[in-house]
């Protein structure tokens, strides 16, 4: 008899999946996590020296021929999430997200700033089916 081989997924050891989401997280390959420092766009566009640093993180990867894991996004489509509904209650309103799959990069970026909150969430999910959307309406 051929012994079946499998892999004990992390998210489910020692706790139980609250909601489908989660679930279908711990179980679909595609998934990516994404780390967010969230704040008000105000605070993250007037008061903060962004750019700057977008800039000089973009010239390092090109330098070093790295593939860009880092986006501003306003009003990000993520908090419309069910499972967000608490993380958008606590941020003003209109936000902005830095949002990356380097958590090194955020955990750096939330040293650097402060009145921001600082998360993760799975996708693409059946609740966050693209990671950088946005709900902002563009104005021509």
């Amino acid at each position: 008899m051929k012994a079946l081989k499998f892999s004990v997924q992390p998210c489910l050891i020692g706790a139980i999946a609250e909601n489908k989401s989660q679930v279908q997280s711990c179980f679909n390959p595609l998934m990516q996590t994404y780390y967010y420092l969230l704040a008000s766009q105000k605070f993250l566009i007037e008061e903060e020296p962004l750019q700057e640093v977008f800039d000089e993180r973009h010239r390092y990867y090109k330098e070093n021929q790295k593939e860009v894991d880092f986006w501003f996004v306003r009003q990000p489509a993520f908090l419309d999430a069910p499972e967000m509904a608490q993380v958008k209650a606590q941020c003003p309103q209109p936000c902005a997200a830095i949002i990356s799959t380097n958590q090194q990069f955020i955990q750096w970026f939330k040293l650097r700033l402060e009145h921001v909150l600082m998360g993760t969430f799975a996708a693409p999910s059946a609740t966050i089916a693209d990671p950088i959307a946005s709900v902002a309406t563009v104005v021509s």
